[in-house]
Order: structure tokens, then sequence, then C-alpha cells
């Protein structure tokens, strides 16, 4: 059997099992030909060299047309200064913990949580521990897209 036999016979079970299940209307079915005929990128982590930003905060960063996902590496002490974008952040701490200011509020993210910071809203962090976490961006920061960022390394800040 082909792939795109594989792939009809899967499409048309998940259609019926969700039709099944009741999902929500909001849920789009579109064609098998569409599917197979929108184009796509598959990216690997691991496969993208990391862009040191400064000493102590390195990324790799994957973007599409509207957004970006990024994973961040920051070290202890590594200080994000106030600064405002018009994309909403989520940030993701996967290992870590990173202390924000956003408008004025003082909040703590540590492993596990999700903080959401809406367009526009002034922020910055602290990082307090060695901290992974993957933040996304929407729209995309175009700001980060071929340039470097600014930044000062003689005091290990950066502007993101």
């Amino acid at each position: 059997m082909s792939y795109s036999s594989h792939y009809n016979i899967g499409w048309q079970w998940y259609t019926h099992r969700a039709l099944a299940k009741k999902e929500p209307k909001n849920v789009v079915f579109r064609s098998v030909e569409h599917a197979m005929s929108t184009s796509f990128t598959l990216h690997r982590w691991e496969n993208i060299a990391p862009d040191k930003v400064t000493a102590m905060i390195s990324r790799k960063v994957v973007s599409g047309a509207r957004e970006m996902l990024v994973q961040v590496y920051l070290k202890k002490g590594a200080m994000i200064p106030k600064h405002a974008h018009e994309s909403e952040q989520m940030t993701y701490v996967l290992q870590g913990r990173v202390k924000f200011l956003v408008a004025g509020d003082e909040v703590l993210v540590s492993e596990g949580e999700v903080l959401v910071i809406p367009s526009g809203v002034e922020h910055q962090a602290e990082v307090l521990d060695d901290t992974f976490e993957i933040d996304f961006f929407s729209p995309a920061r175009h700001d980060w897209l071929g340039a470097k960022l600014t930044r000062d390394d003689s005091n290990e800040t950066a502007t993101t």
C-alpha cells in the first residue's frame, strides 16, 4: 500500500473518530489533497546552532511566517533589561527560575510554569538559577531574524 493510501485511510479514520466524539464545531477538516500539497518545514533542535547573545545567554530560533519558537539558555545572574515589543510572549520554564517584572508587578516563574506577557507590555527579567526555557512569540520577532541583538557583554545584559 502506498504512502498516500495509508495517509488517506488515517485521515478518514481521524475524521470519523473526531466526528464520533462530537469535537467542537470550530475543528477544521481539510481534504487530503490540501494537506499533501501544503508546504511545511521540519526542524530538529539538535541541528540548529545556538546563537550566543551574551556570555550568559544563548538561544536557538525557529520561525514561521507569523510565529516564533525559541529555546533559551540563561545562566544564573543574567539580566534582561526592561523592554516591550509588538509580540505577545509566552515563556515556559523547563528548568530553573526567573524573576520577571511585568508592568510593575513582580512574578517568579519556576520549572513547569508558563508566563504570558501581552503585546506592548514592558517587562524585564533576572535569572535566579541556570535556566532552560521555551519562548513563543506571535507575531514573530523580526528584529531577531537576520540580525544580532543589541547587547552589552560588559555587564551581561541583553535586549530580548
